[in-house]
């Protein structure tokens, strides 16, 4: 016997946004906005951050898109929050990227060599 398939469900993108979806997702914003500033109100607070950037498409639309590959680096933004002194950031990707690159989000840090901000930066490939 398989196992049966599990496939999300189908969304019509089309189809008109309901008042419970609106009032759903005015909840979401509200919930977060509590959440960051609870995680983020003490900048010298030991936090630990993961960011697993994601894209679902059909890979056959992928193979399509030129720089499809590039995706991944959208969420290096994220290395900012490396300025506060104590916070860890893993950053998992599915192929490497570039340390000039890095590099480059690390560098502006105010007050933060970019070494001290390197050595909280953990960068898994899957």
């Amino acid at each position: 016997m398989s196992a049966p398939d599990h496939h999300p469900p189908i969304v019509d993108i089309d189809a008109p946004v309901t008042a419970d979806e609106i009032a759903a997702f005015r909840d979401l914003q509200e919930r977060f906005a509590c959440s960051f500033s609870e995680i983020f109100a003490d900048s010298a607070k030991p936090r630990t951050v993961l960011i697993i950037p994601s894209l679902t498409l059909d890979q056959q639309v992928m193979a399509r898109i030129s720089g499809a590959h590039h995706y991944e680096e959208r969420m290096l933004c994220l290395l900012l929050l490396l300025r506060m002194p104590r916070t860890r950031v893993i950053y998992v990707t599915s192929a490497p990227i570039s340390e000039t690159i890095i590099d480059y989000y690390l560098h502006p840090l105010p007050g933060i060599p970019g070494i001290h901000a390197r050595r909280r930066l953990t960068h898994f490939v899957q």
